[in-house]
């Protein structure tokens, strides 16, 4: 009996610890697709040259509530069924605010889909842009809507009413903070273009200060990881091939140790004579390959003219020439009648 009842414990522990490390991994990925969702948001808006959005952990429990109310629920929408509007959320997680809005995403599996779901959409795309917001709030989690197992995820923004407010006269400025040596700073950023015999690539390099735990160049969707050359200098030489620079941002990205991300777009400047020479070159090309195309035109308009004449004289040369044989042969036959009657005679 007490085997039986250990048995039954040791099940019970086990079980009991492999739900809790898989609801680990669950909220730990949950995390990090929140984090993704800033960073992919951030991108945008310094691709675009606006201000980066702080995330701010009043809005990010704005969003856990409305999507603890969803799954709750049974419900995706901007408005509860019981009638609670987007504000709702905000003004019960204690955010004041002069501006607010907000993005709602579904049946995703990754920051991407749903980030990309989002800027193809005019109105989420307004809100991710927008210039009235400062503070941004993620939520992500899965549950069942409609019977169907889903993942949902709620952006949330906001300019709160203290960065908002008038200055009160009695306002006394504090001083300045000191900056810590440690605070991670993308200084500059910069690109040289090399010219390949197959291909082209860049030479990305950048100056971040204050220990970054990692540094990035982002085109487009794609990351590409920028190694430590000395001191405070990182660089990578990265193909072009599949790359369009004239679409394409180029972004450096600094992690630090809270993992926040900060990015930084790498002037314009670099890029013109890079595609001045391209569109010159490119230009060169179209021109060989219309001259090509000329002398094949050309050359395919001969041959057709040269058919067309067989097809229309040609015809008629062959009959004349079956006229000419066929008198030709009458002749021969007038003269060897003839001559077969001089031998009668």
């Amino acid at each position: 009996m007490k085997t039986k009842i250990l048995k039954n414990n040791l099940i019970l522990f086990i079980a009991v610890a492999v739900l809790s490390f898989l609801g680990v991994d669950v909220a730990s990925a949950n995390d990090a697709i929140e984090n993704q969702i800033v960073n992919y948001t951030n991108q945008e808006r310094v691709a675009q040259g606006l201000e980066q959005l702080v995330e701010n952990d009043i809005l990010n429990e704005v969003a856990k509530l409305k999507v603890q109310d969803m799954l709750g629920n049974d419900y995706f929408s901007h408005t509860s069924l019981e009638g609670l509007d987007p504000w709702y959320w905000f003004d019960r997680a204690g955010y004041s605010y002069r501006f607010a809005g907000e993005n709602l995403g579904m049946d995703f599996e990754t920051a991407f889909a749903v980030h990309d779901a989002w800027m193809k959409s005019e109105t989420h795309k307004e809100n991710i842009l927008s210039t009235k917001y400062k503070e941004i709030g993620v939520a992500v989690k899965r549950g069942l809507i409609n019977n169907k197992e889903t993942q949902i995820a709620v952006q949330v923004f906001g300019n709160s009413l203290r960065d908002s407010d008038p200055i009160p006269e009695n306002f006394k400025e504090e001083p300045e903070p000191t900056i810590l040596e440690d605070r991670v700073i993308i200084a500059q950023s910069s690109i040289h273009f090399w010219k390949g015999s197959e291909e082209d690539e860049m030479l990305v390099s950048a100056e971040v200060t204050g220990n970054p735990q990692g540094v990035e160049a982002v085109v487009g969707t794609e990351e590409y990881p920028l190694e430590k050359l000395k001191d405070d200098i990182y660089v990578n030489l990265i193909s072009l091939k599949g790359l369009d620079i004239k679409k394409e941002n180029v972004l450096i990205k600094a992690v630090d140790d809270q993992k926040i991300a900060i990015f930084s777009k790498v002037p314009d400047k670099y890029f013109a004579e890079y595609l001045i020479e391209k569109e010159e070159q490119d230009t060169e090309d179209n021109q060989v390959v219309a001259m090509l195309s000329s002398d094949q035109n050309n050359q395919n308009n001969l041959i057709g003219t040269v058919r067309l004449w067989f097809n229309q004289t040609g015809f008629m040369l062959l009959i004349a020439g079956l006229f000419i044989i066929t008198i030709f042969n009458i002749w021969i036959l007038e003269k060897e009648e003839e001559r077969l009657l001089e031998l009668k005679t």
